[in-house]
């Protein structure tokens, strides 16, 4: 299993970690606390 954090975005990461990414950022901005 490779690691991969936000910066991965900018290298090219697999389209459904890029949608965790974007959705935790959304929730923690509707006010949730969001583990990935």
């Amino acid at each position: 299993m490779e690691d991969w954090a936000y910066p991965s975005i900018k290298k090219g990461i697999g389209g459904s970690e890029e949608a965790i990414i974007y959705l935790s950022q959304e929730l923690v901005r509707l006010g949730y606390q969001v583990t990935v």
